[in-house]
């Protein structure tokens, strides 16, 4: 699973270019900033192949106003390898916040194949200008919803790999291999009769969570297998902060002054 997660972060980083932001900011933490030019991916598996889709930065639309990345799939896609039928991507949708605080969030909906389906998916990377480690946490957030096909026999997503590794994760300091995990959440949902099944989970339960390591960048992935013919709809938000004294210095002496793009 770490040389797994290893290559999820290499293929994100190399050759990149990012997005880059400028705040003027007195010994504050977001003096840069950078979203990559992957800002989602998803690889479906199952029986009848390995299907993968990319979307791009320019794909979606930056406003410079609200300091906002937004980018949504245009209309559900079915996911091929070759010709032939993997799975189905039905929505999926990224949002960044780049201030006050770093802030993703990704939502995505996804259709099995013919047999249970293995799903990687992950969000853009965001990087900024390192919070101290006496001043970082975070708060992590995932919900999910697990439709029955229609056949009334049951549906499940569940993360593949140790028992009670949570499907949806957040990661920090992707320059580390593997990258530091902040938080995992819902390692099972579903229901053995039919219908639906839901699931949430927040680490922590409310406030934020100290982290105790500098950081300067973050990313969300998801990593599960969902029962053949079944559907999943998905929602998750990650927010990494200074704690409460450093927000204010920095809503004080911040201002922001652009923005461009530079290589990674």
């Amino acid at each position: 699973m770490a040389d797994r997660k290893a290559r999820t972060l290499r293929r994100m980083w190399l050759g990149g270019t990012t997005l880059a932001l400028f705040v003027i900011v007195v010994g504050g933490p977001f003096a840069n900033a950078g979203i990559s030019d992957t800002v989602f991916s998803i690889q479906a598996t199952n029986d009848s192949g390995t299907a993968t889709y990319f979307a791009d930065f320019n794909e979606g639309t930056w406003n410079p106003d609200t300091q906002t990345f937004t980018w949504s799939l245009p209309s559900s896609i079915d996911l091929l390898d070759e010709e032939t039928y993997v799975a189905t991507l039905e929505s999926a949708s990224i949002t960044v916040e780049m201030l006050p605080t770093p802030q993703i969030q990704m939502s995505f909906g996804v259709v099995s194949g013919t047999s249970d389906t293995g799903f990687l998916i992950d969000s853009a990377a965001v990087d900024f200008n390192t919070i101290p480690a006496d001043l970082a946490a975070g708060y992590f957030l995932a919900g999910c919803t697990v439709y029955d096909s229609g056949a009334d026999d049951g549906m499940w997503l569940y993360e593949p790999g140790l028992e009670g590794f949570g499907a949806f994760q957040s990661y920090y300091n992707l320059d580390s291999v593997p990258a530091p995990l902040f938080s995992h959440l819902l390692a099972v949902v579903g229901s053995s009769g039919g219908g639906m099944a839901n699931g949430s989970q927040s680490y922590p339960g409310s406030g934020y969570a100290p982290i105790n390591a500098d950081v300067d960048d973050m990313y969300i992935h998801a990593d599960f297998i969902l029962t053949d013919y079944d559907s999943a709809e998905t929602n998750t938000t990650y927010i990494l902060v200074p704690e409460p004294t450093g927000l204010v210095l920095l809503t004080l002496g911040g201002v922001l002054v652009g923005w461009r793009r530079r290589r990674a």
